[in-house]
């Protein structure tokens, strides 16, 4: 077809291989011919090993070229292009297919190519000779791009990296409201919503017991507690009860060693919370009222989102029946321990949990470096 759009787009195609079998000329093969620019210098061949590679690829081209039937190579192609345009396209490799257009094009380019080689000089003079329009330049356009992408690189920098955590904080929180909650209503039907928050519900009924509202309301409090607390101490002492509640809960559920790791983090972080508490400033107000409103909203935004996540991917049995009996049958077996948490976590996928324990320790390194830092003529 050499009409429309495929006429025009067979000339670009034309024309740009043109200029790139020039330019490969320009590069490939004038700085290896002709008078030797520097005499003082002295010039020798390459190692062997530096161009059996290349001689070894190009050797291979030229047999693959010539017999293509000894890796179907025809095979190989036709899968690859009917892949791609979704239909089963059968090629035909050989080197000679007669008198056709592509033969026809290819012989104009080398030929406009090889003019434009030698007549380098020539195409100089005549382009330092026009002076065109800077906004036809496309050197002009480069420049203006990477110009643009540095300013907004600076100003998303400004904006974004400013050194505030509630700003970084508000940044993380907006961006998973907006396409977490895209992708949450455009991916699932309402019906499948409200459906997964029946069965949540029920489920919430069938379990719920007197422990569990106590130490929900008792979390329910002491954050509360933790929001109108106007000492830190006070609001450490509010954030331990709820972590303590919460290791609580994982007990009641079955699950101590969650509980554990539960009670050493807020163990630790009460500590660490207490080391630094009279090196920070008093509290006092940084944000206005529209600030606290835009907060409250992003932040309530942000635990709905989750919330209804959570409820919908927990209406649904995500775990196979036949894993659970193979780990149930198999950790004291194989892993020689009763936990079967603990198994799979050491034992089933060691190498993971290798790699966690690699980060923390490197982590832990590194926390122990700066508590053994002094000071040293004023630098840290």
């Amino acid at each position: 077809d050499t009409s429309g759009l495929s006429l025009i787009f067979t000339l670009i195609a034309v024309l740009s291989s043109v200029f790139m079998f020039a330019v490969m000329g320009y590069a490939g093969v004038k700085p290896y011919i002709g008078e030797l620019k520097f005499p003082n210098e002295k010039p020798h061949e390459s190692r062997w090993y530096l161009w059996i590679g290349p001689a070894l690829l190009g050797l291979l081209s030229i047999v693959l070229g010539v017999f293509p039937s000894l890796v179907q190579l025809d095979v190989l192609i036709s899968k690859a292009v009917s892949s791609q345009i979704g239909s089963t396209f059968a090629i035909h490799l050989s080197l000679w297919h007669g008198f056709n257009l592509a033969l026809i094009l290819s012989i104009i380019t080398i030929a406009l190519g090889l003019l434009l080689y030698l007549n380098r000089n020539l195409l100089l003079k005549i382009m330092n000779s026009i002076k065109p329009i800077n906004i036809l330049l496309p050197s002009k356009w480069y420049d203006w791009i990477f110009n643009s992408t540095l300013s907004f690189a600076e100003i998303q920098t400004r904006i974004i990296q400013n050194g505030h955590l509630r700003i970084y904080l508000a940044t993380i929180i907006g961006m998973f409201v907006v396409l977490g909650g895209f992708s949450f209503i455009y991916y699932n039907d309402p019906q499948s919503v409200v459906y997964a928050l029946e069965i949540s519900y029920q489920r919430f009924l069938d379990h719920i017991n007197l422990f569990d509202i106590i130490i929900g309301l008792i979390i329910l409090t002491s954050s509360a507690f933790v929001l109108r607390a106007e000492g830190r101490l006070t609001a450490i002492a509010g954030l331990g009860v709820s972590g303590a509640m919460i290791a609580l809960l994982f007990i009641i559920n079955g699950a101590p060693d969650l509980a554990m790791t539960q009670l050493a983090i807020e163990t630790l972080t009460v500590i660490l919370f207490v080391f630094v508490l009279y090196k920070l400033p008093r509290f006092g107000r940084h944000s206005t009222n529209a600030e606290r409103t835009f907060d409250f909203i992003l932040a309530l935004s942000g635990g709905i989102l989750m919330s209804l996540i959570i409820i919908y991917v927990s209406s649904y049995d995500m775990i196979s029946p036949e894993l659970r009996e193979y780990f149930a049958q198999t950790s004291f077996l194989q892993g020689k321990g009763k936990n079967i948490v603990n198994v799979i976590l050491v034992d089933f996928r060691g190498l993971d949990t290798m790699g966690e324990i690699t980060v923390l320790s490197i982590a832990a390194i590194g926390v122990f470096s700066l508590l053994r830092l002094k000071n040293n003529g004023g630098n840290n």
